[in-house]
């Protein structure tokens, strides 16, 4: 059975997760270049990019204004 869990969060939120992700993206991309091409390096990499694009991706849910 798959397991998921949903997060909500802001729009700055989502700004400041993608900005986090993609520097650590960057750090697995450069120890691919110098080098590491371990099957660990490999998906590091991967999983850095789906978890970027699915917060890239997420579309907004209209709040009720309260």
């Amino acid at each position: 059975m798959a397991v998921s869990f949903q997060v909500k969060f802001d729009t700055r939120s989502k700004e400041v997760m993608i900005e986090a992700l993609k520097k650590q993206r960057d750090l697995a991309e450069e120890l691919i270049k110098c080098g590491d091409y371990s099957q660990e390096a490999f998906i590091r990499y991967e999983e850095l990019n789906r978890v970027i694009r699915g917060i890239l991706f997420a579309k907004p849910e209209e709040q009720p204004n309260e």
